[in-house]
């Protein structure tokens, strides 16, 4: 039972984790420098085109958020109703979660990349000078929180899957 709590929580904090990431990008590309200061913001040309850039990863952020939303949360054999074509026809557990597959690589890689080589400390490293300690931290502290919780509700999912419908 305990287990069981625990892999509700950490599917849950897995959906609202890039929740804050999502905002700030979103802000960001408005042109609004929340958590940047203004000409960093300027040369990632936001807003402007630069936003497009920032737009699609709200988009992969936040559409891993709601496919894990989707599929994992109540354990789902089939594919939401809500999706025009295939809705309601069943899904095999692998095709769930592979496409979860990519999002726990790349936090995976941001964790790694976030720590630094050992011996360093945390610092932030070179290139963010346009952010903030409190941003840059916020942010890693996000990813470290998601990096985590994701592979654990995957796993989750695919333990419980693992036995047949019934």
């Amino acid at each position: 039972m305990r287990f069981t709590k625990t892999l509700k929580w950490a599917t849950w904090l897995a959906i609202v984790a890039p929740i804050p990431y999502g905002i700030s990008r979103l802000l960001w590309a408005a042109g609004i420098p929340v958590g940047i200061d203004t000409a960093s913001l300027r040369e990632l040309s936001s807003p402007g085109w630069g936003s497009l850039g920032l737009l699609v990863l709200v988009g992969l952020s936040e559409g891993t958020a709601l496919y894990t939303h989707a599929f994992l949360v109540k354990r789902r054999r089939t594919v939401p109703d809500r999706i025009p074509l295939i809705g309601g026809r069943p899904v095999r557990p692998l095709l769930v979660v592979a496409p979860l597959l990519a999002p726990i690589l790349i936090l995976a890689f941001f964790i790694e990349w976030s720590l630094g080589p050992i011996g360093d400390g945390f610092t932030i490293p070179e290139g963010n000078a346009g952010l903030p300690g409190w941003t840059f931290w916020g942010q890693v502290a996000t990813f470290w929180l998601w990096g985590a919780a994701l592979p654990i509700a995957v796993a989750g999912y695919w333990w419980a899957m693992r036995r047949p419908a019934g």
